[in-house]
């Protein structure tokens, strides 16, 4: 490898230490597709079918944001086929080619975006991606042991061009030091989201469903944010809760949700930082959505052979066997009371005592909910479904956990005032 290429984007080696810093290569790769995913928005609408030349008989397609023409292909990887038996159902949630239930009920996606009834998934892995994953690798395979028996031409060595060389690689140096100062600023990730949330998506995918000859266009739903005293929350709409998501009509799986959901939070390494504007961050957006639907579908998975709630413990080792957690361990399920005075150690010292690498689920009656604390910031993150909304997100620096304990007490049922907390650490 290219000593240049090493020298700009790691630190030179220590003796006692193998440890390379790769802030500036991850900053720039986030920019570069942070600039790609900005055309794709620009350029909505503008691809078009070309017409292919020579004797390929392959459609041809033309993408205006990487000047390309490619032939017909699209993710996931498995749908980069022209066989229409191996395309997706537009009306039917399962990928499977074969599938006899017709239901959307006991499903599953996985990494790749697949989604599979639980009875249609063959050994954990994909079915439609695995084949053409192993073709691939096995391509890559095949090309590097073939680079390796080439001839390597003799190099050159020039003193003029080595010195040529050194000046370039300080001057280098110099300016990417000045861009891991700003990758590790405050302001890079408010960069971040601002870029996200500026993205224009000009024209929205349409597709022809098999029961209407009306398009059928994607719908925003927008996520409400309101103050509560010195909480600032988050309300998603009634679709998007444990409950309700892709149409269920119920869900018991907010254990398994919520330490999903801390787990995410704390795996997170670019801070978390409250919007002046009071735009919820496109991370935790997604962190709820995902998973409300990877716990629907553990959850469902762990009652197909009896049983249907779960302690902490239960759910974190069913988690952990399942490969969707890392190792973790679980505190003792410390029992509190709302607003008791003779308690050792009160609930909202439990949230304020919590470390970045530990998540605090708290049951209440029959709901679990997840605290995680995160750059001084405490989040309560909460996937059930209510009257006029569905799942919601708080937040409130640390020292006012008093206020955000109070609003989980409201939206829970101030009535309940019994409950359990289980420290979780990853």
């Amino acid at each position: 490898m290219d000593i240049n290429f090493l020298s700009a984007f790691g630190n030179e080696y220590k003796r006692g230490s193998a440890d390379r810093d790769y802030t500036v290569l991850a900053g720039k790769a986030a920019e570069s597709m942070l600039d790609t995913f900005t055309s794709v928005g620009q350029n909505g609408g503008k691809s078009k079918q070309v017409e292919a030349t020579g004797r390929s008989k392959k459609l041809l397609y033309y993408l205006p944001t990487f000047d390309e023409h490619i032939e017909s292909k699209s993710l996931p990887f498995s749908f980069a086929t022209d066989d229409k038996k191996k395309h997706p159902s537009h009306d039917h949630l399962c990928d499977a080619t074969v599938c006899s239930d017709s239901t959307n009920t006991n499903t599953i996606t996985l990494n790749c975006f697949h989604t599979f009834h639980t009875a249609c998934l063959d050994d954990s892995s994909c079915p439609l991606c695995i084949t053409p994953l192993m073709d691939t690798v096995q391509k890559l395979a095949n090309s590097f042991n073939t680079n390796l028996t080439q001839a390597v031409p003799n190099a050159t060595n020039s003193t003029e061009a080595d010195n040529e060389d050194d000046d370039h690689e300080g001057d280098a140096l110099q300016a990417d030091d000045q861009r891991k100062t700003y990758y590790l600023s405050d302001e890079w990730p408010h960069s971040i989201e601002d870029t996200v949330h500026n993205i224009q998506i000009k024209s929205q995918p349409k597709f022809i469903s098999k029961n209407s000859s009306q398009p059928v266009t994607i719908v925003v739903l927008p996520i409400y944010s309101l103050p509560h005293n010195n909480v600032k929350v988050w309300l998603f709409p009634k679709e998007l809760s444990q409950s309700t998501i892709l149409g269920r009509q119920s869900s018991n799986a907010c254990t398994f949700i919520s330490i999903l959901n801390g787990f995410s939070v704390v795996s997170q390494t670019v801070p978390l930082l409250v919007s002046s504007t009071n735009r919820l961050q496109p991370f935790l957006t997604s962190t709820m959505v995902s998973s409300i639907l990877k716990g629907n579908s553990e959850h469902d998975k762990a009652t197909s052979t009896g049983g249907n709630l779960f302690s902490v413990r239960d759910a974190c080792q069913h988690l952990k066997c399942n490969r969707a957690i890392p190792n973790c361990t679980t505190s003792q399920e410390h029992q509190y009371e709302v607003g008791a005075a003779n308690q050792e150690h009160t609930f909202e010292q439990h949230l304020a005592k919590l470390t970045d690498r530990e998540i605090a689920c708290v049951i209440k009656g029959s709901m679990t909910v997840c605290f995680v604390k995160k750059d001084g910031m405490l989040f309560l993150m909460d996937s059930h479904y209510y009257t006029l909304h569905g799942a919601y997100i708080a937040c409130s620096r640390v020292e006012h956990v008093k206020d955000l304990v109070n609003l989980f007490h409201i939206k829970s049922s101030i009535r309940i005032t019994l409950g359990s907390i289980t420290v979780v650490k990853f």
